[in-house]
């Protein structure tokens, strides 16, 4: 019978049930199953963005059962295509003698516990109720995803009381494990500043953070955290409306006034998606001891509503010896505004070491030249080798229809290819993305594909597919062994 297994077999079945409700089930059929196994259905939570019903309720449970509490490794807050209709009595749970403990061990003055149990009774506010559950799961996390509601006021001031009362030798780290941070903005407009993240760059566990329309943070950022209450919605937009230096006059993106330096977080890879910055992101980038991928992917979202790729290179050439990859370009559902900044050519990245994948807009990887009559041209000519890597394996080049000249395509990526394999002899693919206006025909020879899904990392299948394109354009079989060209029609 099951029930005369060991403790070590049944804990082994547990783990490999995917449903939580699959091992409350389990641990349902007796009494010593129970105990054994049903704190382990809380190992992984997803809970509903904007579902407070569901939030309060299972942060009343994990506050009853710290053992609960205690198991979480993974908590993720998914977005909900179809939230569920409001129905009668679909309040918040709030049962102030399960509750109050848990605000008052958070090292907030009696003022600020007072405002906090209030925010909670009020049906609206999910920032305050996320912070509830995170003080009670945080010990063992090691993968978060969260979505940050303005202003993230309790979130961001429980994170800054653990780090006081750390440095105080009075108290552990917040999430002393954590090794994944997701974060996304909760509307579809602003952004998520990046002032609230850097905090929880300085968690040692911290290894890797994805992020979601992500915008420039500001230096009055953290006075909020100074404050008992958080900023009423009209003192928060007064507040934004005083006059701040643009980038030309502070180029360094106001970095001098966050907190930690530079190089002071574990930080090793960032993945930005529709986020936008007109600085380029130094604090984030800058904070880190050793970046070994970097990838940013524009949307017209926030601060900035043009890409400028230029902004970026500086901070980024402190990690030339560690950056293994790297991606700057326009999200998918984004575009340019024709401002000079987008067009800039990024910078060399010929001493970059390590750097083994690249993936860049075309225009940000040529040197203009003067053409007839002096006009500039844009072409795969004036790409200059040197700029590149010897380490570099994989190549991809975004919107190539931005480039002059596309009825030479054929010539152009010949000659580039060539100059490719000699400066850079490990490299093994090289992808060109356009997006359907200008596209090559397929009858020249090269292989035309569509991306089956948002992004370069929907590709896959076009890998798979070039094999005949080495013998299709005329240089001797052998000669390109292994180098992958996929011509990437990405249909808007």
């Amino acid at each position: 019978m099951l029930s005369t297994l060991p403790r070590e077999i049944l804990l082994m079945i547990a783990a490999h049930l995917i449903n939580p409700r699959d091992i409350l089930n389990l641990a349902l059929c007796t009494h010593g199953f129970y105990a054994l196994l049903h704190h382990h259905a809380f190992t992984t939570l997803v809970l509903r963005d904007h579902d407070l019903h569901q939030l309060s309720r299972f942060t009343d449970v994990l506050a009853r059962n710290p053992r609960c509490a205690q198991a979480v490794r993974v908590l993720r807050f998914d977005p909900d295509p179809e939230p569920l209709p409001m129905r009668e009595g679909d309040l918040t749970k709030y049962d102030r003698a399960v509750i109050l403990p848990v605000l008052e061990k958070s090292g907030f003055s009696s003022t600020a516990v007072a405002r906090w149990e209030n925010e909670l009774q009020d049906k609206m506010d999910i920032d305050a109720w996320i912070a509830v559950l995170l003080s009670l799961v945080h010990l063992n996390v090691e993968e978060l995803a969260v979505t940050f509601y303005w202003p993230s006021f309790y979130v961001r001031k429980l994170l800054a009381k653990s780090f006081e009362a750390a440095e105080a030798g009075g108290g552990a780290t917040f999430f002393p494990r954590l090794r994944e941070l997701s974060a996304r903005w909760w509307d579809d407009e602003n952004g998520v500043p990046s002032s609230y993240i850097l905090p929880f760059f300085r968690l040692p566990s911290l290894r890797i953070f994805n992020g979601e329309m992500i915008q420039d943070g500001r230096p009055s950022d953290a006075d909020d955290l100074r404050k008992e209450v958080p900023l009423s919605y009209e003192e928060y937009y007064d507040e934004r409306l005083l006059e701040e230096p643009d980038y030309e006059t502070d180029p360094e993106g106001y970095f001098a006034h966050y907190p930690g330096d530079e190089n002071f977080s574990n930080v090793t890879h960032i993945r930005l998606t529709y986020s936008s910055s007109e600085k380029g992101f130094p604090d984030l980038i800058r904070s880190c001891r050793s970046l070994v991928s970097f990838a940013y992917e524009h949307g017209n979202c926030a601060s900035s509503m043009y890409l400028a790729p230029r902004r970026f290179y500086d901070s980024l050439r402190r990690h030339k010896r560690s950056l293994e990859e790297l991606e700057i370009c326009y999200d998918r559902w984004a575009e340019g505004w024709g401002d000079e900044l987008e067009s800039e050519f990024i910078g060399s990245f010929g001493d970059f070491a390590a750097l083994k994948r690249l993936r860049l807009r075309w225009e940000n990887l040529l040197l203009p030249s003067d053409g007839e009559g002096g006009a500039v041209t844009k072409g795969a000519a004036n790409i200059p080798m040197e700029a590149l890597p010897l380490s570099l394996e994989s190549l991809t080049i975004e919107e190539y229809d931005k480039c002059d000249n596309p009825k030479d395509f054929m010539a152009q990526l010949r000659g580039l290819r060539s100059a490719l394999k000699s400066q850079c002899p490990d490299l093994s693919s090289l992808r060109v993305i356009v997006t359907g206006e200008d596209m090559p025909p397929q009858e020249d020879g090269w292989p035309l594909y569509s991306a089956p899904s948002p992004g370069v990392h929907g590709t896959r299948r076009a890998a798979e597919l070039v094999a005949s394109t080495v013998e299709n354009i005329s240089i001797p079989k052998g000669h390109w062994e292994c180098f992958d060209v996929s011509i990437i029609n990405r249909e808007w």
